[in-house]
């Protein structure tokens, strides 16, 4: 399955309307511990046998290549997220509680209504070009944001931003907006150097930022290199200057069996997968001692089958039924799915805090192929394509043609190279993908995928990519963001998953793992501690669950 990618929300919690953190100097160690514990999903690691050490250089296998780093304009899946994440500073991060916290800002604070935000900035920072970090660069950055059509959907509730003095921002909502630290996060929370914004095309093959490291060289579809920042503002527990690492080599290999091969030669020290074999593998090699494995313990993207409502025959109600009980999540699982996800009946997992049981669909398909003939009767065969993105989706889509076939569908299938696929699915140029999403920590991050009035007629780039609009969903969406309370909040996205059981614009399939695979002299694989002492997120706690920080990773020879 492949990724929902574009721009993005974040990830958060519900924290208190006030957020301070400490200096720039990062308490707590940035090594590993060592970890070894029971069950499939716990993590492996190396303990470090010392402090951690300056130098060495890092090749990175990732699933994808992404399109540029301009966030105001690129879209930034798990791949241009990684990347972002090292050429880049957020201007918050998730600690392990799943709130944010403050990261390149200082502080932020709102009004009591939520509806003024203030966002204070961390003073001495610089841009890798020289320019400093001010009030300056995030009035321009946001400009940029509401002006862009992928973006600037994500944030149609900010009203204005406004420059206050050289550290402080104000953004001032059309509507309350309790949890908008999330936003912070991610691709929406990077602040680019105004001179970056500035360029051609808002140079997105050149980003400048204020991250631990700054782009050497960029060659599409073979590789991209970063070097250390030498004036990164960042410091660990003894004062020493991150980042660690002198060089880190991004190359995209979209095959999973090549990524870990390559792991495995020690072609490459470090790489990332969802994929269910690769995983069952990645854990083997773990328990063996050949490698070292962190997976994504936060809540899971789930995997679907994405329709487009404005298509035939999914503009009817049995027509997606029918699918839903066509179906066999258990049997999915085992066979194309490796025996590694948990079925999914809806977008949260039952031990995620925000979860409600529905009345989503069984696997029935005998009543699906029912549903089938009823519809053919009255408008025709049932017949559309199937799409996936990528080469690793070939299985599940063969797996989803024979199950729907069965029911009296007709069913061609058809693998999208990722780029092309995540921007055909944006334009609507789709009538069902195999596809994977949400992710998030905080389901606010959500809202600008399900919102019905950022579902656009295809033709037309839409960030409801589905084209849902549902009122109910839209009602409940606005009240969960506009207050702190976790439990009206949690009444509010009790509403928003019985409507996609309802109404089922989404076919349910699995809840996503993603795994990072390091060779056994790296160190630091997991997000270390924020910038004032938290304990992080210890991967995820971006946009996507399989992306991590890259500024406390080091060699240990």
């Amino acid at each position: 399955a492949t990724l929902l990618a574009s721009l993005v929300m974040l990830v958060a919690a519900c924290g208190s309307a006030s957020n301070g953190s400490g200096g720039g100097n990062t308490p707590g160690s940035s090594g590993d511990g060592g970890q070894v514990a029971a069950g499939p999903e716990a993590p492996i690691t190396v303990a470090a046998k010392g402090k951690p050490k300056r130098g060495g250089n890092l090749t990175y296998a990732t699933e994808a290549e992404v399109d540029g780093f301009n966030p105001t304009k690129n879209r930034w899946a798990i791949t241009g997220v990684l990347i972002g994440m090292a050429i880049f500073d957020p201007l918050a991060a998730i600690d392990k509680d799943g709130k944010p916290q403050p990261y390149l800002a200082e502080k932020w604070d709102s009004s009591a209504d939520f509806k003024t935000w203030t966002v204070t900035l961390r003073a001495g920072v610089k841009f890798h070009n020289g320019e400093k970090l001010d009030a300056d660069a995030v009035v321009t950055t946001y400009v940029e944001h509401q002006k862009s059509f992928l973006t600037g959907s994500v944030i149609t509730n900010i009203d204005k931003v406004e420059k206050v003095d050289d550290l402080n921002v104000r953004f001032t909502m059309k509507e309350p907006w309790a949890t908008f630290p999330t936003v912070l996060v991610s691709q929406l929370g990077v602040i680019p150097a105004p001179a970056q914004l500035k360029g051609e095309s808002g140079s997105p093959q050149a980003p400048i930022g204020t991250g631990p490291f700054k782009l050497v060289s960029r060659t599409i579809d073979k590789e991209t290199v970063v070097e250390r920042n030498p004036d990164y503002w960042r410091k660990d527990a003894d004062g020493t200057q991150l980042p660690y690492l002198d060089k880190i080599t991004f190359l995209p290999v979209p095959e999973n069996t090549e990524r870990l091969s390559g792991l495995r030669s020690g072609q490459f020290q470090m790489t990332h997968t969802s994929e269910g074999g690769t995983i069952k593998q990645i854990r083997d090699l773990a328990a063996k001692g050949d490698i070292q494995k962190v997976e994504d313990q936060g809540e899971s993207e789930e995997g679907f089958i994405l329709l487009n409502l404005e298509k035939a025959p999914f503009d009817d109600l049995r027509i997606r039924k029918a699918m839903a009980m066509a179906i066999d999540r258990e049997d999915y699982i085992a066979g194309p799915g490796d025996g590694v996800n948990k079925p999914a009946d809806g977008v949260f997992e039952p031990t995620s805090p925000w979860y409600t049981k529905t009345d989503y669909p069984a696997y029935d398909p005998t009543g699906a192929k029912k549903l089938v003939d009823e519809y053919a009767k009255e408008k025709g065969p049932v017949k559309f394509t199937l799409k996936g993105g990528g080469p690793g989706t070939k299985r599940e889509l063969e797996y989803m043609q024979r199950a729907l076939q069965a029911t009296g569908m007709q069913v061609d299938v058809q693998v999208v190279e990722q780029t092309t696929f995540i921007v055909q699915a944006l334009q609507g140029d789709f009538e069902a993908n195999i596809w994977r999403q949400w992710g998030e920590v905080d389901p606010d991050q959500d809202f600008v995928w399900w919102y019905g009035p950022n579902a656009k007629p295809t033709g037309q780039s839409s960030l409801n990519i589905g084209r849902n609009r549902d009122p109910k969903v839209d009602e409940a969406l606005v009240k969960a963001r506009s207050t702190t309370d976790v439990a009206e909040r949690k009444k509010a996205y009790a509403i928003v998953q019985q409507q996609f059981s309802a109404t089922l614009p989404y076919i349910w399939i699995d809840h996503s793992t993603w795994v990072l695979g390091a060779g056994k002299n790296v160190r630091g694989i997991a997000n270390g501690p924020l910038p004032g002492g938290q304990e992080s997120i210890s991967i995820g706690g971006t946009s996507f669950p399989g992306t991590h920080r890259l500024t406390q990773v080091w060699l240990e020879t």
